[in-house]
């Protein structure tokens, strides 16, 4: 109620999960946004899960694309990794593979590479290629070079959202 961006990501995560507190998906997203307008990351990206899977809200892809972005922008491995699966096939956003890729340079840097995962038996497979080396079969040597250019000079965003 004070304005702590860490205890309104806290009370987001436990009305999320439900363990001590009965879950409620409303007051979850109210709080995790209030957390996400001060830049806190993590609730950035639990903003983008609740829209993506529709928990409390209709499912909105393109608002769990925004979310998920805007995680990634603060640095967030995981919300690079998954902001960069929707560019990668235009899934809320428009398709950008350029962009994907360096989005999953900068997860795999954080320690997010993501699952090897074999599309063609839809398992996970310890051999299979990891999203990197997936679109660096299909992108161009110059694409590589820009992803891997934009991934080093991304700056990390800091600081309270801006106003939309």
């Amino acid at each position: 109620a004070r304005g702590d961006a860490h205890a309104a990501y806290r009370l987001g995560v436990e009305y999320m999960d439900g363990k001590v507190v009965k879950r409620d998906f409303t007051k979850a997203l109210q709080y995790h946004v209030q957390a996400a307008k001060s830049g806190n990351a993590m609730s950035m990206f639990d903003v983008g899960s609740i829209h993506e899977y529709g928990y409390g809200v209709p499912k909105d892809i393109g608002q769990a694309a925004t979310w998920y972005g805007r995680s990634a922008n603060y640095g967030l491995a995981q919300g690079q990794y998954n902001f960069g699966t929707m560019l990668e096939a235009g899934e809320g956003v428009a398709k950008d593979e350029v962009e994907a890729y360096k989005f999953f340079i900068l997860a795999a840097r954080g320690g997010f590479t993501g699952v090897p995962y074999n599309n063609e038996t839809l398992r996970i497979d310890r051999n299979a290629l990891l999203p990197t080396q997936l679109l660096e079969h299909k992108l161009s040597r110059e694409q590589i070079a820009d992803g891997r250019q934009r991934a080093a000079d991304f700056k990390v965003a800091s600081g309270p959202l801006a106003s939309e």
